[in-house]
């Protein structure tokens, strides 16, 4: 008797320490994809700046170049906006 209760025992122990070494695996893995994951994020984060920053660069050049014309475009889209505004705001009936 006292051999199967240590036979039972050995073998609990040992799906125990599998199951703890899987877990750790499964944490380690986990770790690695989170950090993958914010890497990722990143590099999509600076590349969207970067192209943001270049937009507004090709924006400033072309108001340089027409002056005329980009006070136009910028007076049309703030009347625009105004207008959108004004229509969400007024009291519904």
């Amino acid at each position: 008797m006292g051999n199967i209760t240590n036979d039972t025992l050995n073998k609990a122990n040992g799906l125990a320490q599998d199951l703890k070494g899987k877990v750790q695996h499964a944490e380690a893995q986990l770790g690695k994809m989170t950090h993958e994951a914010g890497d990722r994020v990143s590099d999509m984060a600076s590349s969207f700046a970067d192209q943001a920053s270049e937009y507004a660069k090709i924006g400033r050049n072309y108001v340089k170049e027409n002056p005329a014309k980009g006070v136009a475009i910028a007076a049309a889209a703030g009347a625009l906006a105004g207008g959108l505004i004004a229509y969400f705001m007024r009291p519904r009936r």
